[in-house]
């Protein structure tokens, strides 16, 4: 009957018990992995991208001065989204195991310290593989 209480907790029960565990500061946690992530994932992005175009333009053969069709471009942004997806997925792992959302294998929580130490820690308890669980 206890657990069903705890799962009926409201967003505002939430954010309450944040403040008064963590402080303020809790509501942040993760936040620094999550911009170290992005900003890499956006340059991976950008600069992945025109290097798509180019080598579809050489497959189809298309001259450099002709616009690319839409679906090419279109590719080629996917085609960079998956290289940075890939890129970056060991932070993506390590901010939801900062914030809590991701335990290790087994219920096991750490007390992870920071992104480094959580891609370490996850690297050594259960292999470099791990640090792409879940991208399927």
């Amino acid at each position: 009957a206890n657990t069903v209480a705890k799962a009926k907790k409201s967003a505002f029960d939430l954010y309450r018990s944040i403040l008064h565990n963590e402080g303020i500061i809790g509501l942040w946690a993760g936040n620094g992995a999550n911009l170290l992530r992005v900003f890499p994932a956006k340059a991976v992005v950008f600069s992945t991208n025109d290097v798509y175009k180019k080598f579809m333009r050489g497959m189809i053969g298309i001259d450099d001065k002709k616009p690319l069709p839409m679906w090419v471009a279109f590719l080629a942004g996917g085609m960079a989204g998956m290289t940075a997806t890939a890129a970056t997925y060991p932070l993506d792992l390590a901010r939801g195991r900062i914030t809590g959302k991701l335990a290790a294998p087994g219920g096991k929580q750490h007390h992870y310290k920071g992104i480094i130490n959580t891609v370490i820690l996850t690297a050594k308890d259960e292999g470099a593989l791990a640090l792409y669980k879940g991208i399927t």
